[in-house]
């Protein structure tokens, strides 16, 4: 259950983080060379973020490897150390929705 504890806060942002980023995904194909180039620079960050909200959330030590195993897989195609395919995408998308049904239950929220 959700309140204002910091722990739902952190749960909240990491739900608009993963949506913010599942959105940008799905129209990667027509960022400009400029785009991309941004959007691969924040994603830096915004990899680094889930990192630390799945270690503010105490959630069990499986999720939170889990989370990390993902985070690695992601952070290639979402910084631009490899290209994003059509096909990828799919993929890419998938590990996004592991990551949050693995620690943060976004649906729910």
């Amino acid at each position: 259950m959700l309140d204002n504890s910091p722990e739902s806060k952190i749960l909240i942002n990491a739900c608009f983080l993963i949506e913010k980023l599942q959105n940008e995904l799905n129209n990667i194909l027509s960022f400009s060379s400029d785009q991309l180039s941004r959007w691969h620079s924040q994603n830096e960050v915004r990899l680094a973020l889930l990192l630390q909200f799945a270690e503010q959330t105490r959630l069990p030590e499986e999720s939170c490897e889990r989370i990390r195993k993902n985070v690695c897989m992601l952070h290639k195609p979402l910084t631009g150390a490899v290209d994003i395919s059509a096909d990828d995408i799919g993929k890419t998308s998938a590990l996004l929705r592991e990551i949050d049904n693995e620690g943060f239950c976004c649906p729910m929220i």
